[in-house]
């Protein structure tokens, strides 16, 4: 059986930027409390806006990302699945996102 190459430092750093805004587990986790333990969801306004606006601005910078990116994304998954060398694509791909990033003001 075949074994899965560890994950390099620099896949991990450009999973991480596409990833869903998962750093919002925190307050989607207190929204969830506030409307179990409140008579009225409009009790909960507050912990919805905070939640709401932190999901917004995780899938702005994945939109971003891919609308900026997806070429180079493209060929480095192609290359992945027809397990060839990668990183060139991979660099590629990690240099594009990072300007990306840069230019939208935010760190990955």
């Amino acid at each position: 059986q075949r074994q899965l190459p560890a994950i390099t430092p620099l896949e991990r750093e450009v999973n991480a930027a596409y990833k869903f805004p998962y750093h919002c587990k925190a307050l989607v986790d207190a929204h969830h409390q506030c409307l179990s333990s409140s008579t009225s969801w409009t009790q909960c306004n507050a912990s919805r806006d905070a939640m709401d606006a932190c999901i917004e601005e995780g899938e702005r910078k994945m939109f971003y990302l891919q609308t900026q990116c997806s070429r180079r994304k493209s060929l480095f998954m192609a290359c992945v699945l027809n397990q060839g060398d990668c990183e060139s694509k991979l660099l590629d791909l990690l240099h594009c996102t990072r300007e990306a990033l840069q230019k939208m003001g935010t760190a990955s």
